[in-house]
């Protein structure tokens, strides 16, 4: 059997004949016609044509009346001379069909050697007996190829065919459609419940019939699959009326087809589609990706840091008779997500949630997009009781695609998601975590957008509280766990976890027998479970505020007196708190560039000067800013200085070197445009920006000039050498001559002695001595130089 490309494998609904509706037989009937009509005269098995011709004259009833017609055509092809008698004295010959249950047809023909060749011998596996008719159809078709479309339009379409019982050049052309048959063909009410919901054309509705029932009668299947691409082609054309242009069409992406996720990129049927026809419903699309929440227990409203008024206007938004999409963007772990659920219960509306592409095992759906498909078709159907929610936007909104080089282009969905939203049915809550990814196109199409910035410390207790509060537990223990939830700083999204993790300690704790209340070891493991979850969300521990307990500033060698720094930044506050209604914003600020080696004591002093402002630091790495995407960087920054101006906090920079580099020796565009977001935000930010370095000499010459404050931290001279000995090491006297020596080395920092002292603390104190210090100390200095000959392992030695 000559084979064309077969369809990608799918698993549909698979229907048996007999439970085919008589619509879907005739037109079953129509296409076989109008396949075996198109192949007369071509070198073609007739295999699948006629397994699909017996299913359906078993389903229509008229499996008798044909064998007896196949007994007179071959009775007068006898007579015509066309067939010729076989005569064997003794042993006849039988044709022995393969799998037909030992049965023998015997021999009674010339030409049956030859028709017994042209019958396939795995008839058995389609449920296909071979029989007395089956023979007798396979002798008419040997003595004339014209014959099959013949029988269908007879037997099966009941359509008078031109010079009716004529075997050879009998004619096979239909005169007219019997009503039923041409009103099977133009039926579409199997997709009645796909019209009342969205638009297809009439084109699109055939062939999507088409795609149905050759996908649930397997007979049919097959024989589709046999014909090659351009008998595909030509039987699109002839029979759905679908032309090679109609066809490109619907395989576009833009299709409604595509676009509802109801084929592939090959024009296959998706796995669901068939038993979405089947069941003529929607529902088998959205069971794996629409869940409804319970949000009787959510928050309230003014329980978030959110504008009142906003509040306010996205809660009328979504209580309106208008279809609206917002739009909630911020950080991981700002409450976006909960806040979206307090919406949905504030406006009386049931919250159903669409997961997110990363919930579902979309390898195994077909085609890439099968998400963004589905939620389109889902967006289109109205729903004016219900609210949406989708979390974890950030794929499914992607409209901006950018290269390694920097050049930002429009994502392939770009169009598909600007047109659904113009076109969304329903009321929309979209979460994602950055903006940089969705297109300023894309981002004017939602009606309210709101930013969310990281929860204050107040009202993550508050959270914590009320989730704490079912637990019923003594009050000196939820204090306990109160203030460890808010020094290891918790996310609201995390309160959840951490709340169900206490409730099973709980749990075994009382099961054991145990007391909770007074149980130290209970607290103990709530603490390490606190501390391992702030490990994982925030990657690093935060940041110690306070200056260490051996810290004195008069120690540093700076270009400036430290005390003079401190003085002068507090001058500046109180000159902006005096002229606050006179100054801007930017007149306000107070800008500071720390330089200098490493472990010369910059962060350390930028510590000291948040403690003698009482103020907390909000500390910003390269990790934190540098983004892989186009844009992210951008927004890290900005989004860092409008958290340091939220909070009070003085925002500081560490390793600045890091992502604001000199312009001039930029190689991609981002280079030069995340300098200058810095620069803008820098002169606009009201508050105190301290900045550290440690190759000041790289960074670029207009962050220089904007900067009011700018200090050189070098390496510790002999005083200040002599008062850190005094600080870590007040039990030994150091000579003159053993702090000389470490002066010499021109490379002695703070931080050598905290870490010197750090690995003292294994050493016995018999070892221990001024001179063994002082060695080690130059020891280390010597490494920093690379003066070392060798590199040791563990304490420094001889």
């Amino acid at each position: 059997m000559r084979r064309g490309r077969l369809s990608r494998y799918i698993k549909p609904t698979v229907l048996y004949m007999g439970e085919l509706s008589m619509t879907d037989c005739y037109v079953s009937a129509y296409y076989l016609y109008k396949i075996s009509e198109m192949l007369v005269g071509s070198e073609v098995e007739f295999e699948y044509q006629v397994i699909l011709f017996f299913k359906l004259a078993s389903r229509l009833k008229c499996t008798r009346v044909i064998s007896d017609y196949l007994e007179k055509m071959v009775e007068k092809a006898e007579k015509e001379g066309k067939l010729s008698r076989f005569q064997f004295p003794n042993d006849v010959p039988t044709i022995k069909p393969m799998y037909f249950d030992y049965t023998t047809i015997p021999f009674v023909y010339d030409e049956d050697k030859d028709v017994d060749r042209n019958i396939p011998g795995d008839f058995g596996d389609h449920e296909l007996k071979i029989n007395q008719t089956v023979v007798n159809l396979y002798r008419c078709l040997y003595v004339d190829n014209e014959f099959l479309p013949h029988l269908i339009a007879n037997f099966l379409l009941k359509s008078p065919c031109k010079d009716t019982g004529k075997i050879q050049n009998g004619g096979s052309k239909i005169t007219r459609l019997p009503a039923k048959v041409k009103n099977a063909i133009e039926d579409f009410s199997r997709l009645d419940f796909l019209s009342a919901a969205i638009e297809l054309t009439d084109k699109e509705k055939t062939y999507l019939l088409y795609l149905y029932r050759s996908s649930i009668f397997p007979p049919l299947k097959k024989l589709l699959n046999s014909l090659s691409a351009e008998e595909n082609s030509l039987f699109r054309s002839e029979v759905l009326n679908i032309s090679p242009h109609d066809y490109s069409a619907i395989l576009r992406s833009s299709s409604s087809l595509r676009t509802y996720g109801f084929i592939d990129d090959e024009g296959d049927p998706h796995e669901d589609t068939i038993d979405c026809i089947t069941n003529e419903n929607f529902d088998v699309f959205f069971t794996d990706l629409v869940k409804e929440t319970d949000c009787k227990d959510s928050y309230k409203l003014d329980s978030f840091n959110v504008n009142k008024n906003v509040t306010n206007i996205m809660t009328r938004m979504l209580c309106g008779e208008e279809n609206i999409s917002l739009l909630l963007y911020g950080k991981p772990g700002s409450g976006k997500t909960e806040y979206a659920k307090s919406l949905a219960k504030a406006s009386c509306l049931k919250p159903l949630i669409f997961k997110n592409e990363a919930e579902l095992n979309v390898s195994q759906k077909s085609g890439e997009n099968y998400v963004l498909s589905r939620l389109n078709l889902f967006l289109s159907i109205s729903r004016p009781d219900t609210v949406l929610i989708i979390d974890e936007a950030d794929t499914i909104l992607k409209t901006r695609d950018s290269s390694f080089f920097g050049i930002i282009s429009p994502s392939k969905t770009k169009g598909t998601i600007n047109k659904m939203l113009e076109t969304n049915k329903n009321k929309i809550i979209w979460i994602v975590n950055f903006t940089a990814q969705i297109d300023e196109s894309t981002l004017r199409r939602f009606n309210f957008s709101y930013k969310f910035d990281a929860m204050s410390r107040e009202q993550l207790k508050s959270i914590a509280q009320s989730k704490l509060s079912p637990l019923n537990l003594p009050n000196l223990m939820n204090e306990k766990i109160l203030v460890l939830m808010e020094k290891y700083s918790v996310t609201g999204a995390s309160v959840d976890n951490v709340v169900k993790t206490i409730k099973s300690l709980e749990s075994s704790s009382l099961q054991s027998g145990q007391e909770t209340s007074t149980d130290s070891d209970f607290i103990d493991s709530v603490q390490a479970i606190l501390k391992e979850n702030a490990l994982l969300i925030n990657g690093k521990k935060r940041l110690r505020e306070n200056v260490g307990k051996n810290y004195d500033a008069k120690a540093l060698n700076a270009s400036m007196e430290p005390e003079k720094i401190v003085r002068m930044v507090q001058n500046a506050e109180r000159f902006s708190k005096n002229n606050l209604q006179n100054l801007s914003g930017s007149e306000n600020g107070i800008r500071m560039l720390f330089y200098g080696k490493s472990g010369t004591g910059k962060t350390e002093f930028a510590r000291y000067i948040s403690e003698s402002l009482g103020k907390k630091i909000l500390l910003k790495r390269a990790s934190d800013i540098l983004d892989k995407y186009v844009g992210g960087s951008e927004q890290n920054i900005r989004d860092a200085f409008e958290e340091a101006d939220r909070t009070g906090s003085i925002l500081l920079f560490d390793e600045a070197d890091s992502f604001f580099a000199s312009r001039e020796n930029a190689e991609h565009s981002w280079e030069r445009t995340q300098v200058n977001e810095f620069l803008t935000q820098m002169e606009e930010f009201g508050g105190i920006i301290i900045c550290t370095t440690n190759l000041k000499e790289i960074m670029d010459s207009a962050m220089n000039r904007r900067f009011h404050i700018i200090v050189e931290f070098k390496p510790l001279d002999k005083n200040g050498i002599r008062c850190m000995l005094e600080k870590y090491f007040a039990s030994y006297e150091f000579s003159d001559e053993e702090i000389n020596r470490l002066e010499r080395k021109e490379s002695v920092t703070p931080g050598d002695f905290g870490a010197l002292a750090n690995r003292m603390r294994f050493m016995d104190s018999t070892e221990l001595s001024p001179a063994y210090i002082t060695e080690e100390l130059c020891k280390m200095q010597d490494e920093k130089t690379g003066e070392s000959t060798s590199r040791k392992i563990g304490f420094y030695a001889d």
